[in-house]
């Protein structure tokens, strides 16, 4: 064999021998970034159901105040119940972008067990209790959401320890300790 015939094939050699690495390489790369995606897909709707469910509890600290005869609280609260139907609104478009029925499913739900609240408490048909009652029921649900939105993306699925544990705080403990604090 020629000289450069002997190179060549030595090339090709290094090239086969370098290939399966590399493909190996490029294909766990190219599943990080797929994962990274889901994540950051799912960061929104995660911060759109923490935001409601922050209105939520203030809606319904403010609800019982004015239920139980200050209606001083009145215009506080209406423009609080204003601030839920937007973080309502918020909710449903950022799911859409996340395009998963169930998770759109749940919160239609939660978005009508706020309307038939709201309205009770609008109206005062509701006694201050059944209305502390509802709107931790409400919250429960919200936050069961955020779990499920959670999953669902793969943010859970961090697998970086610290990072984990972050955003199990974050969009984990932290939601539930704020509903414990009421």
């Amino acid at each position: 064999l020629q000289l450069s015939r002997k190179f060549a094939l030595l090339g090709l050699i290094a090239v086969l021998m370098f290939l399966p690495p590399a493909t190996l390489i490029v294909r766990a790369d190219i599943d990080k970034l797929r994962l990274a995606r889901a994540e950051l897909a799912g960061l929104g709707p995660a911060r759109s159901v923490i935001d409601l469910i922050h209105n939520t509890q203030q809606h319904r600290g403010l609800s019982t105040i004015m239920l139980g005869g200050d209606a001083g609280t009145a215009s506080a609260r209406q423009a609080k119940q204003a601030e839920v139907d937007e973080a309502f609104t918020a909710l449903a478009a950022s799911l859409a972008r996340l395009a998963q029925p169930s998770l759109s499913a749940a919160a239609g739900t939660l978005t009508q067990d706020w309307r038939a609240l709201s309205k009770a408490v609008q109206d005062g048909t509701i006694a201050p209790s059944q209305s502390i009652d509802r709107h931790t029921a409400l919250v429960a649900g919200q936050l069961a959401l955020l779990q499920d939105i959670t999953h669902t993306a793969g943010i859970v699925l961090v697998p970086d320890r610290s990072t984990y544990f972050l955003q199990a705080a974050v969009l984990g403990e932290l939601p539930h300790l704020t509903e414990a604090f009421g």
